[in-house]
């Protein structure tokens, strides 16, 4: 959901090593397997996204693994490599087989949800799409091409602001808060994408504050 919707600070999060397994093996199963039953994810398919996806997970150590070691294929070294490093950091270098069964855990969770996503959606869909433009975002180190839910809200309020005159920081500020409220009090998803679209801090932005109960009370309390 996090990468869906663009929340950049929900996958600062993350665990990198799992994470970038994760989504490379993701993309293997929607750019292989699953071609046979949808062609179109042909289409979407970026060539480039296993080799970023690979520098972005070993860049913080300053090794290319996808050149390989040893004269083994990238994907491999990428695994050995990352189960040694971690072992080492979170260990001193007793636990290797732990970080080996974690590679296994986050195949077998995009596995899982690729499933899933096969199921549910097709390459055509929107979710999709929004989905895997965000995906090679990260993995280029840039900003989200798409945003929905909180984060949407968020950003939406943010340029509002500063095109207002707002300040920067104190927008930011302002803009979490919001959505911090708008997340406890459990308005719907698709009212919070409603307004992420039609932004303003007027008539539409009172018309759905005010529609759960002490809401626009928690927001005014923002201000202050």
């Amino acid at each position: 959901m996090a990468l869906h919707d663009g929340d950049s600070k929900a996958l600062s999060k993350l665990n990198t090593f799992e994470f970038t397994i994760y989504l490379i093996q993701l993309n293997k199963y929607y750019a292989g397997d699953y071609v046979m039953l949808d062609e179109y994810c042909t289409g979407l398919n970026d060539p480039s996204l296993p080799e970023a996806l690979m520098r972005k997970g070993g860049g913080s150590v300053g090794f290319d693994i996808t050149k390989g070691i040893g004269g083994m294929n990238a994907n491999r070294s990428m695994e050995i490599f990352f189960a040694g490093i971690k072992d080492y950091i979170n260990t001193g270098g007793a636990n290797i087989i732990r970080a080996g069964l974690d590679i296994d855990v986050a195949k077998a969770a995009d596995l899982k949800d690729g499933k899933l996503l096969a199921k549910n959606y097709d390459c055509k869909s929107e979710v999709f799409t929004n989905l895997y433009q965000n995906i090679i975002a990260y993995a280029n180190n840039n900003p989200p091409r798409h945003y929905s839910g909180l984060p949407a809200l968020k950003r939406s309020c943010q340029i509002h602001s500063v095109s207002k005159g707002g300040e920067a920081m104190k927008s930011q500020f302002v803009c979490e808060c919001f959505a911090a409220e708008f997340d406890k009090i459990g308005v719907a998803r698709d009212e919070i994408n409603w307004l992420g679209e039609n932004y303003d801090q007027g008539k539409n932005f009172m018309q759905l504050t005010q529609k759960y109960d002490g809401l626009h009370e928690k927001i005014a309390s923002c201000l202050f």
